[in-house]
């Protein structure tokens, strides 16, 4: 049986989003979706120094009724102040002369990759897994969601676990879907 996991590609994401994907053996990007503002595709949270929690947002302009695989971006700048956001709040930290060039290799390769949104966001999960050496699954798209959708009734907005409603749906959907995944 093949685990899946659909989430939306979030900028720096949070442990949960890596505990969901060492688990998955496909991960769905669900990025064909409308961007919606307050959520975690151009931002983030770190602490400050002063221990508040301060956000890291990239400058994505006003991307009123785009999907969020149309969202791009040219601040080329972007990185160094996210690197340099970084040192100021987190060079006194224990680990973080072990670990800041890691993270500064992360960012400055992702986002010299790629201006759109998505890609970066992806690329950035990907270089964190392999460096943690953690499993990576898979990397599939947004068409695969939408049968899912259709046929479970599933949520656009958070990962689902498929497992249960895949193995108890009825022998042509399952067909169906295998037949169209297989084409990824």
């Amino acid at each position: 049986m093949t685990n899946a996991v659909i989430h939306q590609p979030d900028f720096m994401p949070w442990m949960g989003y890596f505990s969901k994907l060492i688990y998955a053996d496909k991960f769905i990007v669900l990025d064909n979706i409308n961007y919606s503002a307050r959520h975690y595709l151009d931002r983030t949270q770190i602490i400050n120094t002063q221990g508040n929690l301060m956000w890291i947002k990239l400058p994505i302009g006003e991307p009123i009724k785009k999907k969020v695989n149309e969202i791009y971006f040219s601040d080329t700048k972007v990185v160094e102040k996210i690197i340099q956001n970084l040192h100021s709040s987190y060079s006194k930290a224990r680990f973080f002369k072990d670990n800041i060039t890691y993270i500064e290799n992360i960012l400055i390769g992702s986002f010299e990759n790629s201006n759109l949104l998505s890609e970066i966001n992806i690329s950035i999960v990907i270089k964190i897994m392999e460096i943690l050496n953690l499993k990576i699954p898979q990397i599939k798209d947004k068409v695969i969601v939408e049968l899912f959708v259709k046929y479970f009734d599933a949520s656009w907005e958070n990962a689902i676990p498929i497992k249960e409603e895949y193995e108890t749906a009825k022998p042509e959907v399952i067909a169906e879907i295998e037949q169209i995944t297989s084409m990824y």
